[in-house]
């Protein structure tokens, strides 16, 4: 059925897509994503004429991250503390340290995968200051939400 419907389109506005499929028509059209691309073209098109519709930008579906740039060095610290807390603030964890998918753990392991963590911890005095920091925030984080609780040893 999808087959016999792309044979009916014009030639000239045929997508590279479609083009496939009709030189491929025994490929299956899961395998060669064919309806994945036409959702995509479905939901762009919409997003773009919604946007002009309503004088806007941006996607409709997600809200749109926040860039800063680190111009001043108390950003650099809040910005790494806001990053590792992130998962404590929106309840995905009470303890930092947990949250697998964060670069907290290189900090804490000492084994680098992605951040540069000696830069971090030397610039936050040490990784005994880096730590106090964390948990320090940690804390907070978990008192605002009414969930704070001693653990002696957080990390």
């Amino acid at each position: 059925k999808i087959l016999e419907t792309v044979k009916r389109i014009p030639i000239q506005d045929l997508t590279g897509k479609e083009m496939h499929l009709l030189a491929n028509p025994e490929e299956n059209c899961v395998t060669n994503h064919f309806l994945e691309w036409q959702f995509l073209r479905f939901f762009t098109s919409y997003s773009m004429a919604f946007n002009k519709v309503q004088c806007r930008r941006g996607n409709l579906f997600h809200k749109p991250f926040k860039r800063i740039l680190i111009g001043q060095e108390d950003q650099f610290t809040g910005t790494l503390l806001y990053i590792h807390m992130n998962p404590v603030k929106h309840g995905v964890v009470t303890c930092a340290n947990e949250y697998r998918w964060s670069s907290l753990r290189e900090y804490l392991t000492g084994e680098k995968y992605v951040a540069d963590i000696d830069f971090a911890i030397e610039w936050m005095g040490g990784r005994d200051k880096f730590l106090e920091m964390h948990k320090s925030a940690e804390f907070s984080m978990n008192l605002m939400k009414g969930e704070a609780f001693l653990r002696g040893e957080a990390f």
